[in-house]
């Protein structure tokens, strides 16, 4: 039986902090631009009927198939319910996607799923039909390092677990588990061994040989939230549903990147940085390796001086390998509005800040701007941290902006408050003094000197309230590790640590509890602290 859990909501103050970036400047302060007029990421899960995929429902449930049948996935009961609803005309699904992180990747991805999972339960209240949660395996980014780190708590620290291959631009999901990986793997298992769910932890591990890096990402996520209903898509199946919008690329490379400038320009009007370059959203796979492709006269060119492709060449390669062309960022909402009944896609900050880029290309091929919203944002915290964050209270953690600010606040002494008050008056008192005695011609100089003794005099004080805050020893311990778990590596936690740790210790099971919560009101723009209830 897994550790139960209490969600805590932080208060927006919480997002008001460095770690949340890109900001836009707003009404004289900075603001996350998630919070800001810049983006408006959907805050209500749609009702109405979805489009229906050009290829046809049983065509788009062959591509499940084969995502399964290739990856050699479980299929749990709720699975299979999953997939005979996407049968089933009028059947919307909610998308959520990412890269392949090892191990499971960090906290976030999990939090992508477990959201499309709530937003699909809340549209089955709401309309009283069908809705299947969908996660996107990104196994043909070729970004290795992007996704092979996997951070783990450890006894003073933390601990990087390394896929151990040399990024040569292959597709992530072609990196098979050589005998280096495996070793690795083996350190982890060992890592996760003294855990009170270490052995579950180990058997989603031992998930990964013979099915390669992005296989056993998408069979950790189908063995944990398979019983939920998820169900896991390889875009390599979708590809060759979606020939028309590959087609529109290569036809047009020219208009399309147009069609990009356009959509950064909308986003730069409204104050913030395009997420996405501006680059042709188009790769070909050649021998193995994932390229970029360019404009060039007559069709298409490998970026870097790299072979050129005439239109008529790239559409008959099209044609006979539609699996061979692979979509960017800004083309990748395009492959999914063809090919799944897609309602809502929920995402990340990043993937809210390009959706807002893609109105132009979604309008070139047909479509209303996809709708996205974001994913739950959350930090898990167990043990004695827990409870200290449960008597702490959500407005104290929010505002804090360092780990003493987390300690409840002390009477203070009458010493410091009195070398306080008198560090305030002493510049106030300096300046009259100089404005009435001294000559015009050197009161600035003196005004100078005035405030600095005063700010002297302040810094005094301050060293003194530090050093009362440092004399309260284990508080102050315990803050910091409170912080350390808030923040590791001065990251955001769900961006740092792999969601196995937690896995291991406190079981599976507070995965759905999570849902199940979120499920309330899935799109709600909130950070939540998961307090385990050990």
């Amino acid at each position: 039986m897994s550790d139960a859990v209490r969600l805590l909501d932080l208060p927006l103050a919480w997002f008001d902090r460095e770690q949340y970036r890109p900001r836009v400047v707003e009404q004289g302060r900075s603001v996350w631009h998630v919070l800001s007029k810049a983006v408006t990421p959907a805050t209500t899960v749609p009702a109405e009927k979805p489009r229906e995929p050009a290829c046809g429902r049983s065509a788009l449930r062959a591509a499940f198939d084969a995502t399964y049948d290739r990856w050699k996935l479980p299929r749990a009961p709720a699975v299979e319910l999953s997939l005979r609803e996407l049968e089933m005309p009028g059947t919307p699904v909610v998308v959520a996607g990412q890269q392949s992180g090892f191990l499971g990747g960090p906290l976030h991805t999990v939090f992508k799923a477990l959201s499309a999972i709530a937003a699909s339960r809340y549209r089955r209240e709401l309309t009283g039909e069908p809705c299947v949660p969908v996660f996107w395996v990104a196994g043909d980014d070729h970004d290795l390092d992007e996704v092979r780190d996997a951070w783990l708590p450890a006894a003073g620290g933390e601990a990087c677990f390394r896929f151990p291959a040399e990024a040569d631009r292959r597709p992530v999901s072609d990196y098979p588990v050589d005998r280096a990986a495996a070793e690795v793997l083996d350190a982890a298992k060992e890592h996760l061994a003294q855990r009170r769910f270490g052995d579950l932890a180990a058997s989603l591990l031992d998930l990964y040989p013979g099915r390669g890096l992005a296989g056993g990402f998408a069979a950790m996520l189908a063995q944990l939230l398979g019983p939920l209903g998820l169900v896991i898509l390889d875009p390599a199946s979708v590809r060759p549903l979606a020939e028309r919008i590959f087609r529109g690329v290569i036809e047009e490379p020219a208009r399309i990147l147009e069609l990009v400038r356009q959509g950064r320009s909308d986003v730069q009007r409204k104050g913030l940085e395009p997420f996405v370059a501006e680059r042709l959203p188009l790769f070909v796979v050649r021998d193995g390796r994932r390229h970029h492709l360019s404009p060039a006269a007559g069709g298409l060119q490998v970026d870097g001086g790299g072979p050129a492709l005439s239109t008529r060449e790239a559409l008959e390669q099209l044609e006979r390998e539609p699996g061979s062309f692979s979509h960017g960022a800004l083309l990748r909402p395009m492959v999914q509005e063809e090919c799944l009944p897609c309602v809502l896609s929920v995402g990340g900050p990043a993937e809210v800040g390009y959706f807002a880029q893609i109105a132009p290309l979604a309008a070139h091929f047909g479509f209303g701007p996809p709708r996205i919203g974001l994913r739950c944002n959350a930090t898990l915290v167990d043990g004695k941290s827990a409870r200290l964050a449960e008597s702490l209270g959500a407005e104290v953690i929010a505002r804090a902006r360092a780990p003493e600010e987390l300690l409840p606040p002390e009477p203070e002494p009458e010493a410091l408050r009195s070398a306080r008050e008198s560090a305030a008056n002493a510049g106030e008192n300096m300046l009259r003094a100089i404005a009435e005695l001294a000559p015009p011609a050197g009161q600035a100089i003196l005004e100078r000197l005035a405030r600095k003794a005063a700010a002297d005099a302040s810094g005094v004080v301050d060293r003194l309230a530090r050093g009362l805050v440092a004399a309260r020893g284990r508080e102050v311990d315990g803050a910091r590790k409170l912080w350390s778990i808030l923040f590791p590596s001065a990251e955001l936690q769900e961006r740092r640590w792999g969601m196995i740790h937690f896995v291991a210790k406190h079981g599976a099971s507070f995965l759905e509890e999570i849902a199940g919560e979120i499920a309330r009101d899935p799109l709600r723009i909130v950070h939540r602290l998961v307090l385990f209830e050990t």
